[in-house]
C-alpha cells in the first residue's frame, strides 16, 4: 500500500477519525486536513468496538493521525473523503477543490444530504464525485478517550448511475482492504433523504426524551414523527415502500414499533456505547438539525408535522 497515493480525509471528526484509523491500520497512508487555528490531537486513545468480524472485539489502541493545516497545489490522492455534516459539505468541497483537482483525485462525499446535489454540482463536475454514508459511530468520553463503534457496512453509490461504475469499484476496493463491505444503493441520494428523514424521528425523539436510553418512553412520538418524514419524502417524489429502512414505520403499529424495533435499537451494544460518549451529549444542537430541516421542508410543502414540531420547539436538547 505504501507505494500508492495517499488518502486525504477532510477533518478529524467522529467518522473521519474512525475511518482514518481503520484505513491506516490496513496499510494506507492517511492524511487528515484540519482547519488552521483548530487544535487537533496528535495522539488519540481509542476504545474500539470492532464489529467487522463475526466475533466482535473490544480493544484499546493509540491513533497518531498525520495532520496538515494547508494543502499544497497539484497534490494527487487516490481518495479524498468528506466525512462532514450536510451544512458543511459544500464549503468543504469548495475549499478542497480550489487546491486538489477532483478530476485527478476521486472525491467521496461521506455524509448526510437533504438539499440535493445542485450546490455540489456548481462547484465540481458532476462526474467527479461519489456519495456514501458511514455506519460508524462514536464520541469523546469524559476520560479523554475516544469511544468508537466500527461496523463493517457502509452505504455508497454513484449519483450519476444506478449501477456499480469502475470508479465506484475502486473505492469499494480501498474500503475492502480495511474490512469494510459496501451496502450499494442504486439511488444513493434517495437513500440519503430517507435516512435523513428517519434520523429526524429517531434522534429527535431521543433528544426529547432526554437521552437514547430513554427513547422508548417516547415511542409514539418517534413513530408518528417518522411517518411525517415519510410524507415529506412522498411529496418530494420518493416511494417509501421501496426502502427497507421505512418498513418499521409503514408495516408496524405504534406498539409493535416500540417493542420490535425501538427497544432492540436502544439496547444494542452500539447504542449503549453511544449513550456514554456520542453526539447526543457533545453536540445536541447538531443532532436536532435533522428534525429542524425536515420540519422546514414540510412547511414549504404545506404538510403538517405536529410531532416533529414538538421535537424542534423543545428547549435545551
Amino acid at each position: 500500500m505504501s507505494e500508492s497515493k495517499p488518502i486525504l480525509i477532510v477533518g478529524l471528526g467522529m467518522v473521519g477519525l474512525i475511518h482514518g484509523y481503520a484505513l491506516a491500520q490496513a496499510g494506507f497512508e492517511v492524511i487528515h486536513k484540519v482547519r488552521p487555528g483548530k487544535t487537533a490531537r496528535e495522539e488519540i486513545t481509542i476504545d474500539l468496538l470492532d464489529l467487522r468480524n463475526p466475533e466482535p472485539q473490544n480493544l484499546l489502541d493509540i491513533y497518531r493521525p498525520k495532520l496538515v493545516k494547508r494543502l499544497e497545489d497539484k497534490l494527487e490522492f487516490q481518495l479524498v473523503m468528506f466525512p462532514v455534516s450536510a451544512s458543511q459539505m459544500a464549503g468543504a468541497v469548495r475549499e478542497t477543490a480550489s487546491v486538489i483537482d477532483p478530476l485527478k483525485s476521486q472525491y467521496l462525499l461521506f455524509g448526510s444530504n437533504w438539499e440535493g446535489r445542485a450546490a455540489i454540482d456548481e462547484i465540481i463536475p458532476h462526474e467527479s464525485y461519489l456519495w456514501g454514508y458511514s455506519a460508524a459511530s462514536g464520541g469523546w468520553g469524559e476520560d479523554g478517550v475516544f469511544y468508537a463503534n466500527l461496523r463493517p457496512d457502509y452505504r455508497i453509490g454513484d449519483p450519476q448511475s444506478r449501477g456499480i461504475t469502475p470508479r465506484l469499484e475502486e473505492v469499494i476496493k480501498i474500503f475492502a482492504a480495511a474490512g469494510l463491505k459496501p451496502d450499494f444503493q442504486p439511488d444513493i441520494l434517495g437513500w440519503l433523504w430517507m435516512h435523513f428523514a428517519l434520523n429526524a424521528a429517531l434522534v429527535g425523539s431521543a433528544l426529547y426524551a432526554g437521552g437514547l436510553d430513554k427513547i422508548t418512553e417516547q415511542a409514539e412520538l418517534s413513530y408518528y414523527a417518522g411517518r411525517e418524514g415519510l410524507a415529506v419524502l412522498e411529496k418530494r417524489g420518493l416511494k417509501p415502500e421501496d426502502y427497507p429502512d421505512a418498513r418499521p414505520f409503514l408495516e408496524m403499529s405504534p406498539r409493535e414499533y416500540a417493542e420490535k424495533f425501538l427497544k432492540p435499537y436502544a439496547e444494542q451494544p452500539i447504542s449503549l456505547r453511544v449513550q456514554k460518549a456520542g453526539h447526543f451529549k457533545s453536540n445536541p444542537e447538531e443532532m436536532k438539525s435533522f428534525a429542524r430541516e425536515v420540519q422546514k421542508t414540510a412547511r414549504e410543502l404545506g404538510l403538517p408535522t405536529p410531532h416533529l414540531d414538538l421535537m424542534v420547539e423543545k428547549p435545551g436538547g
